[in-house]
């Protein structure tokens, strides 16, 4: 089973660096955020299901049953080593983020809850971060919600309106899974600038001023960097920000030339995985019981050990370890199996 999982992760993570790569070639200092944020999320989908796609096409390899057991050609690598690396790595990112879960949790709990336009927000006295916003949870402190001007409520709401948080909660979990691909965890930064993107426009359409928000977002850059699973008011390049503020939206043709790249990266994906050498080594073969009917069937082969003739019936004594390759002989309809 784990081997099965980790084999499923290297199919997301091939998916996950071909489209974070086509994604970033098509990159562009254009303020469609929505459909920017859609792309992303369809990127993460595709990357989910593509594997159980390619299933789906015929497996260019045969397998063959021997002793309960679903056989092929080795790979020549060794997944029970690399699972066993992948599980811890996956339970290390997995404590931590639960522990910053955690310290969302105690923060929110020993905050004072206010109600603001129907939604929840928490004044903390830790002044060590930036305002942030989980689910419908809005968290500032004493300072910013005594501001008459309300800008990082306001900003916070913008999130809370999008509902940023499902995003990172898909973007954290493939991570987690993948978290030894950088593409995961720039695929989910490049996510979290979008939300960033957004909730600027969405400061800038309630009626604030460009100038005056642009310089309150200067004067509260430096802090403490707040978990991952948030969205935090200082959490993109405030460089960036400022830019995307000011720029013009681009012409309908060069945003569908632009948006058809991630369509090639996940193209590109998918022709890699049907190549015939990874797609043996990715997708999972499941042992077959002995009760399975398939486990039943004769092969109708003349059967060659190392050379030799071995009886049908006896096919299942050779123990599934000891086979280094099987070959089958249509022309002369015989199946030679070679053994360490």
């Amino acid at each position: 089973m784990i081997e099965t999982l980790f084999k499923y992760s290297i199919a997301v993570s091939i998916t996950l660096a071909a489209a974070w790569l086509s994604y970033r070639a098509a990159l562009g200092n254009d303020r469609r955020f929505k459909v920017d944020r859609t792309i992303v999320l369809v990127l993460y989908m595709g990357a989910l299901l593509m594997l159980p796609l390619t299933m789906l096409l015929p497996m260019p390899k045969a397998l063959f049953v021997f002793g309960g057991e679903a056989v092929r050609e080795p790979s020549g690598i060794n997944f029970t080593t690399l699972s066993v690396v992948w599980v811890a790595g996956v339970a290390v990112t997995l404590s931590l983020t639960l522990a910053e879960m955690l310290r969302i949790a105690l923060i929110i709990i020993k905050a004072r809850k206010e109600n603001t336009g129907g939604y929840r927000v928490y004044v903390t006295s830790d002044k060590r971060g930036a305002p942030f916003s989980i689910g419908k949870a809005i968290v500032i402190d004493e300072a910013d919600f005594a501001d008459s001007r309300g800008m990082a409520v306001v900003h916070e709401l913008g999130h809370v309106t999008h509902r940023h948080t499902l995003d990172l909660v898909i973007a954290q979990t493939v991570a987690i899974f993948c978290w030894y691909n950088p593409a995961a965890w720039l695929l989910r930064r490049d996510l979290k600038s979008i939300h960033e993107f957004q909730a600027d426009a969405y400061v800038i359409s309630s009626g604030c001023d460009t100038r005056d928000y642009q310089l309150f977002l200067i004067s509260r850059t430096a802090g403490m960097r707040w978990p991952g699973i948030t969205n935090r008011l200082n959490s993109c390049d405030l460089g960036k920000r400022l830019k995307m503020m000011n720029a013009t939206v681009r012409s309908k043709r060069l945003a569908l030339l632009r948006y058809a790249m991630p369509a090639v990266g996940l193209s590109l994906a998918f022709g890699a995985l049907c190549v015939p050498e990874i797609r043996t080594a990715v997708i999972p073969v499941y042992n077959i019981t002995d009760d399975d009917s398939r486990s039943e069937r004769k092969l109708d082969l003349d059967v060659f050990v190392n050379g030799d003739y071995y009886p049908e019936t006896k096919i299942n004594d050779i123990p599934v370890n000891e086979i280094k390759s099987i070959t089958i002989n249509k022309t002369d309809n015989r199946m030679e199996i070679e053994t360490r």
